[in-house]
């Protein structure tokens, strides 16, 4: 089942919005990044689907950690988004839809 990759999220009181930002692995070494103060998740377009997946889930995770001052390390959120991502695509056999998420 494909389920689209919503532009915006609501998470707590806040609306985070997706996009692809290019060249993030080759500039700043990430897959991907929160950024709390322009409400933005970013996206590194050349990865596969399957870590587009667990990429969304860790950041989303990074949100949550700082929203809720859980006091997260990285590793406990790599690993909860690994975890969550293979839950969706592996158990629940969903594939993510990126088709609305723009390329900045």
């Amino acid at each position: 089942m494909k389920v689209k990759v919503p532009i915006e999220m609501e998470c707590n009181i806040h609306i985070y919005k997706t996009q692809f930002t290019p060249n993030l692995i080759a500039v700043d070494k990430l897959t991907g990044k929160a950024d709390h103060h322009r409400m933005l998740i970013e996206i590194d377009p050349i990865l596969p689907n399957s870590q587009r997946a667990q990429t969304l889930c860790h950041e989303r995770i990074h949100i949550m950690d700082r929203q809720y001052s859980l006091g997260l390390s990285e590793d406990d959120i790599d690993r909860l988004a690994e975890g969550v991502a293979e839950f969706i695509v592996k158990n629940l056999g969903i594939e993510l839809d990126w088709s609305l998420i723009e390329e900045k």
